[in-house]
């Protein structure tokens, strides 16, 4: 019989934490496999979030209605 790792379960990740994190991975450098396991979430998952933040900024992680004044915030700080 060949020995397979459980599967993480299934866990709710706020938005505000998903920003947290994967401003803690850019700003401070840190290994994102290292976070994964803080966080007890997938490697996959993080690398997600880095790239989701990357491409469209921390708004893109809330509800609409925060993502307008978010948004603002986001533009005048680059």
């Amino acid at each position: 019989m060949v020995y397979r790792p459980r599967r993480k379960m299934n866990i709710y990740t706020s938005p505000e934490n998903k920003v947290k994190a994967v401003e803690r991975i850019l700003d401070e450098h840190m290994p994102t496999k290292q976070m994964a396991e803080e966080m007890n979430v997938s490697l996959t998952s993080i690398q997600q979030w880095v790239k989701q933040y990357k491409d469209f900024g921390p708004a893109s992680f809330l509800n609409l209605d925060t993502q307008k004044n978010l948004c603002r915030w986001w533009m005048w700080k680059n």
